[in-house]
């Protein structure tokens, strides 16, 4: 199957469409939906690691367009381009600019997605070709999407979900292509990546979700894994309706898998629990990443900016593993705030150690302020995104001392 599965998607594409809409492929077309993606960003970084200061000025444009279904077909096509405008002070990690901290936006023309699925099997799905897959919180799986750049997978996934509350999740990954885009010795790799899950939704207080995930990619042998855990998750409503508790419990396992020369077992463990009422919450939570001075758990396919803050230090175990204690507070101002309703502010606080040794790594605090604006009917665009994030890491015995600071507008279409 290697570096097939997109050709095959297409293959399929050219012979079944004929096919199911017998010389009629106006049916599948007239009705699809095109759609668009348009997202600045400046990013700017001040690592004490290095003498200069990154800033990097980007632009994404998606274009993409889905076909209705028909005969329990559909199909979707996505192109990608990622640019730099003005500043170019940064290593993107295929500019060569080695002195820079990195910003991990490389300007790139993609074909973001190319896929077909069927649904004629009762309470089941099979898609084909290139595109995201984004498991549970992404911790282990995901498409990267804070980046300009996705990640996506050359793959075949198939789901089910004849079981009462029930899904089952499988996918075969052929291929990866990560953020780093095609340029970068490392942008894309062969796999032979195996991805299953079965999650039981009992009710709104618990989802209970089995998984395995055996990773193996030509590219990156030392980062080859298989993993096994569950995750449990739910809101408790309180006494008072209005209030509500909700909860994180995972616990995984992970040694070597594949062509990784090494011999290794190392644990996950994430706990979190949290209370909210209309537009607040509040969370803390502990995660521990195994290491034992040698080899760490490693998450090589996984949204790692969502995980262990925003300044982006762990996106690599160290090999004495990694705790994070953290505490996260989110409020997204109502109706009644007027002018500012809608705003969404969000507040995090870590603080890193080693799993295995004592030790401090540092500490670090996360501060986001965002909002969506309406925008005047006839210009073909509903609304647009501000946001702007900061993100401060104050180094201990590890790392350098990093502040990072990112405004970003976006709109869809």
């Amino acid at each position: 199957m290697k570096k097939n599965i997109v050709t095959t998607g297409m293959l399929l594409a050219t012979i079944v469409f004929p096919l199911s809409v017998q010389a009629s492929p106006a049916e599948m077309l007239k009705d699809g939906k095109l759609y668009g993606d348009i997202r600045y960003r400046y990013e700017h970084v001040d690592d004490d690691a290095f003498v200069k200061d990154s800033g990097a000025s980007t632009i994404r444009t998606k274009l993409g367009y889905t076909t209705a279904e028909y005969q329990n077909f559909q199909g979707s096509a996505e192109l990608e381009w990622v640019e730099n405008i003005g500043t170019r002070r940064h290593n993107d990690t295929v500019n060569g600019k080695g002195t820079y901290p990195v910003i991990a936006d490389p300007t790139v023309f993609n074909l973001n997605e190319l896929w077909l699925s069927y649904k004629g099997v009762p309470d089941s799905s099979v898609k084909i070709g290139r595109q995201r897959i984004n498991l549970d919180n992404q911790r282990f799986v995901g498409a990267v999407a804070w980046r300009q750049n996705d990640q996506v997978f050359d793959s075949v996934v198939l789901q089910n979900s004849s079981l009462p509350k029930t899904n089952i999740f499988y996918s075969y990954i052929d291929r990866v292509h990560r953020i780093f885009s095609r340029h970068h010795p490392l942008g894309e790799s062969g796999s032979k990546a195996h991805l299953g899950q079965v999650s039981y939704n009992h009710a709104t207080w618990l989802k209970a979700t089995a998984y395995g995930y055996l990773i193996d990619m030509d590219r990156l042998p030392g980062l080859a894994s298989k993993t096994y855990g569950l995750r449990l998750t739910g809101d408790i409503p309180l006494q008072n309706r209005d209030f509500a508790l909700f909860y994180e419990a995972e616990a995984a396992t992970q040694s070597d898998y594949g062509r990784n020369p090494a011999n290794y077992r190392e644990d996950y463990y994430h706990t979190a629990l949290g209370v909210k009422q209309g537009g607040f919450s509040v969370k803390a939570g502990f995660e521990s990443l195994g290491g034992n001075g040698v080899n760490a758990l490693q998450t090589p396919l996984a949204t790692l900016h969502a995980h262990n803050g925003w300044a982006d230090k762990f996106l690599v175990t160290p090999v004495m593993g990694l705790e994070d204690f953290y505490g996260k507070i989110s409020y997204k101002i109502g109706e009644k705030g007027k002018a500012f309703a809608g705003t969404k502010i969000d507040f995090h606080l870590h603080r890193f150690g080693p799993e295995n040794g004592s030790g401090f790594y540092g500490s670090e605090w996360n501060a986001q302020i965002g909002r969506d604006f309406d925008l005047p009917e006839g210009m073909g665009l509903k609304k647009y995104t501000l946001a702007l994030k900061y993100a401060d890491y104050h180094a201990k015995g590890m790392f350098a001392d990093t502040q990072k600071i990112w405004l970003t507008i976006g709109t869809k279409f």
